[in-house]
Protein backbone atom coordinates (compact mmCIF):
# COMPACT_ATOMS: atom_id res chain seq x y z
CA UNK A 1 0.00 0.00 0.00
CA UNK A 2 3.06 2.30 -0.27
CA UNK A 3 2.43 3.13 -3.93
CA UNK A 4 3.07 6.78 -4.79
CA UNK A 5 0.04 8.82 -5.81
CA UNK A 6 0.29 11.45 -8.51
CA UNK A 7 -0.78 14.87 -7.18
CA UNK A 8 0.56 17.34 -9.79
CA UNK A 9 0.58 17.16 -13.58
CA UNK A 10 1.82 19.60 -16.19
CA UNK A 11 0.19 18.83 -19.54
CA UNK A 12 0.70 20.15 -23.04
CA UNK A 13 -2.08 18.48 -25.03
CA UNK A 14 -1.05 19.72 -28.47
CA UNK A 15 0.30 22.71 -30.39
CA UNK A 16 -3.05 23.94 -31.75
CA UNK A 17 -2.90 27.74 -31.72
CA UNK A 18 -4.47 30.72 -33.39
CA UNK A 19 -1.33 32.89 -33.41
CA UNK A 20 2.17 32.89 -34.91
CA UNK A 21 3.98 34.74 -32.16
CA UNK A 22 7.48 35.81 -33.10
CA UNK A 23 9.09 34.27 -30.01
CA UNK A 24 7.29 30.94 -30.44
CA UNK A 25 8.28 27.74 -32.21
CA UNK A 26 6.47 25.13 -34.33
CA UNK A 27 6.42 22.90 -31.28
CA UNK A 28 3.95 25.29 -29.64
CA UNK A 29 2.05 26.66 -32.66
CA UNK A 30 0.60 24.68 -35.54
CA UNK A 31 0.24 28.03 -37.34
CA UNK A 32 4.03 28.34 -37.42
CA UNK A 33 4.19 24.81 -38.88
CA UNK A 34 1.94 26.04 -41.71
CA UNK A 35 4.38 28.86 -42.43
CA UNK A 36 7.36 26.49 -42.31
CA UNK A 37 5.57 24.08 -44.68
CA UNK A 38 4.78 26.94 -47.09
CA UNK A 39 8.44 28.02 -47.02
CA UNK A 40 9.58 24.47 -47.78
CA UNK A 41 7.05 24.15 -50.60
CA UNK A 42 8.38 27.34 -52.18
CA UNK A 43 11.95 26.06 -51.61
CA UNK A 44 12.74 29.00 -49.34
CA UNK A 45 15.38 28.76 -46.64
CA UNK A 46 13.77 27.68 -43.37
CA UNK A 47 15.31 29.32 -40.28
CA UNK A 48 17.43 26.96 -38.18
CA UNK A 49 15.16 27.32 -35.14
CA UNK A 50 12.20 26.04 -37.17
CA UNK A 51 14.01 22.99 -38.50
CA UNK A 52 14.96 21.51 -35.14
CA UNK A 53 11.39 20.69 -34.12
CA UNK A 54 9.44 17.57 -34.99
CA UNK A 55 5.70 17.41 -35.34
CA UNK A 56 3.71 15.93 -32.51
CA UNK A 57 3.70 12.19 -32.84
CA UNK A 58 1.40 10.77 -30.22
CA UNK A 59 -1.86 8.95 -29.98
CA UNK A 60 -4.20 11.68 -28.78
CA UNK A 61 -6.78 9.23 -27.43
CA UNK A 62 -4.10 7.35 -25.51
CA UNK A 63 -2.79 10.61 -24.01
CA UNK A 64 -6.30 11.71 -23.10
CA UNK A 65 -6.96 8.34 -21.47
CA UNK A 66 -3.80 8.65 -19.35
CA UNK A 67 -4.96 12.06 -18.09
CA UNK A 68 -8.42 10.75 -17.26
CA UNK A 69 -6.92 7.84 -15.35
CA UNK A 70 -5.04 10.12 -12.93
CA UNK A 71 -7.52 13.00 -12.46
CA UNK A 72 -9.04 11.36 -9.38
CA UNK A 73 -5.81 11.93 -7.40
CA UNK A 74 -4.63 15.21 -8.91
CA UNK A 75 -4.48 18.31 -6.72
CA UNK A 76 -2.79 20.65 -9.23
CA UNK A 77 -3.32 20.42 -12.99
CA UNK A 78 -1.20 22.80 -15.08
CA UNK A 79 -2.02 23.25 -18.78
CA UNK A 80 0.07 24.89 -21.49
CA UNK A 81 0.03 24.53 -25.24
CA UNK A 82 -0.44 25.78 -28.06
CA UNK A 83 -3.53 27.58 -26.96
CA UNK A 84 -5.29 25.35 -24.41
CA UNK A 85 -8.73 26.78 -25.10
CA UNK A 86 -8.46 25.52 -28.70
CA UNK A 87 -7.51 22.00 -27.63
CA UNK A 88 -10.44 19.60 -27.96
CA UNK A 89 -8.55 17.10 -25.81
CA UNK A 90 -8.13 19.60 -22.98
CA UNK A 91 -11.78 20.63 -23.11
CA UNK A 92 -12.91 16.98 -23.13
CA UNK A 93 -10.76 16.29 -20.06
CA UNK A 94 -12.23 19.35 -18.32
CA UNK A 95 -15.72 17.95 -18.98
CA UNK A 96 -14.58 14.55 -17.70
CA UNK A 97 -13.23 16.10 -14.47
CA UNK A 98 -16.52 17.93 -13.91
CA UNK A 99 -18.76 14.95 -14.76
CA UNK A 100 -16.81 12.67 -12.41
CA UNK A 101 -16.76 15.19 -9.57
CA UNK A 102 -12.94 15.49 -9.61
CA UNK A 103 -12.84 19.19 -10.52
CA UNK A 104 -13.85 20.31 -7.03
CA UNK A 105 -10.54 18.93 -5.70
CA UNK A 106 -8.26 20.31 -8.43
CA UNK A 107 -6.44 23.60 -8.72
CA UNK A 108 -6.42 24.26 -12.47
CA UNK A 109 -3.64 26.49 -13.84
CA UNK A 110 -3.91 27.49 -17.51
CA UNK A 111 -1.34 29.43 -19.52
CA UNK A 112 -3.09 31.10 -22.45
CA UNK A 113 -2.57 33.86 -25.01
CA UNK A 114 -5.86 35.32 -23.75
CA UNK A 115 -7.63 35.33 -27.09
CA UNK A 116 -9.89 32.26 -27.04
CA UNK A 117 -11.75 31.87 -23.76
CA UNK A 118 -15.54 32.03 -23.88
CA UNK A 119 -18.31 32.37 -21.30
CA UNK A 120 -19.18 28.70 -21.80
CA UNK A 121 -15.62 27.65 -20.97
CA UNK A 122 -15.34 30.10 -18.07
CA UNK A 123 -18.54 28.68 -16.57
CA UNK A 124 -16.99 25.21 -16.65
CA UNK A 125 -13.89 26.45 -14.87
CA UNK A 126 -16.01 27.53 -11.89
CA UNK A 127 -16.33 23.83 -11.02
CA UNK A 128 -12.66 23.61 -10.08
CA UNK A 129 -11.43 24.10 -6.53
CA UNK A 130 -9.42 27.03 -7.80
CA UNK A 131 -8.72 28.40 -11.25
CA UNK A 132 -5.56 30.34 -12.09
CA UNK A 133 -5.24 32.01 -15.46
CA UNK A 134 -1.77 32.97 -16.66
CA UNK A 135 -2.10 35.24 -19.70
CA UNK A 136 1.06 35.56 -21.75
CA UNK A 137 1.73 39.11 -22.97
CA UNK A 138 5.05 40.29 -24.38
CA UNK A 139 4.46 43.96 -24.98
CA UNK A 140 1.86 46.70 -25.30
CA UNK A 141 0.38 48.49 -28.30
CA UNK A 142 2.51 48.25 -31.44
CA UNK A 143 4.97 45.89 -29.73
CA UNK A 144 2.11 43.48 -29.00
CA UNK A 145 0.89 43.79 -32.61
CA UNK A 146 4.38 42.94 -33.87
CA UNK A 147 4.96 39.97 -31.56
CA UNK A 148 1.48 38.38 -31.39
CA UNK A 149 0.71 38.14 -35.11
CA UNK A 150 -2.03 38.21 -36.40
CA UNK A 151 -3.80 39.45 -33.25
CA UNK A 152 -3.85 43.14 -32.26
CA UNK A 153 -3.50 45.03 -29.00
CA UNK A 154 -6.94 46.57 -29.56
CA UNK A 155 -8.54 43.11 -29.73
CA UNK A 156 -6.51 41.90 -26.77
CA UNK A 157 -7.58 44.83 -24.58
CA UNK A 158 -11.21 44.12 -25.45
CA UNK A 159 -10.80 40.43 -24.45
CA UNK A 160 -9.14 41.31 -21.16
CA UNK A 161 -11.88 43.81 -20.32
CA UNK A 162 -14.48 41.09 -21.03
CA UNK A 163 -12.60 38.80 -18.67
CA UNK A 164 -12.35 41.49 -15.97
CA UNK A 165 -16.11 42.00 -16.16
CA UNK A 166 -16.78 38.27 -15.84
CA UNK A 167 -17.75 37.10 -12.37
CA UNK A 168 -15.97 34.02 -11.02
Amino acid sequence: DNKPVLKYIDVEFDNKCNLQCRMCTPHNSDQIWKTVDAMKEKKLKVPNWAGVHERYKYDRLEKQQHIKEVLSTIEVWKITGGEPFLSKDFLECVDFAIENNYAKNIILMVTTNGTKFSKIILEKLKHFKEFKLNISVDGLGEVYDYIRYPYSWTHFEKRINELKNYSF
